[in-house]
């Protein structure tokens, strides 16, 4: 019997990686692209950790330790935590609409 493992994926960290691949599909710089892209990958593959982390009153610096994560995208995963949404990505979407 083969076992598999599961990490389980909260529906805050679903939309936060949504979120992520939106902003990387709106980014006109190829470098940031691939961070947001790079990013989400590393959440999903941190589930666990990710939802640890996020239980946290402020676990910016705590993002910083998964791989692909730096100051800007712990920022905007902050920013996501407490907010809902992300700055940047609504107005990468108004710039889009013009």
């Amino acid at each position: 019997m083969v076992e598999t493992i599961v990490n389980p994926v909260s529906p805050l960290l679903a939309e936060l990686v949504y979120q992520l691949r939106q902003l990387a599909a709106l980014e006109p710089e190829p470098r940031k692209r691939q961070a947001y892209l790079k990013a989400g990958e590393s959440l999903l593959e941190n589930a666990d950790k990710f939802n640890d982390m996020a239980r946290q009153p402020s676990s910016k610096q705590a993002f910083k330790e998964l791989p692909g994560i730096g100051d800007s995208i712990s920022s905007k995963i902050e920013e996501f935590l407490m907010f809902g949404k992300i700055t940047k990505l609504l107005e990468l979407q108004q710039n889009a609409t013009r």
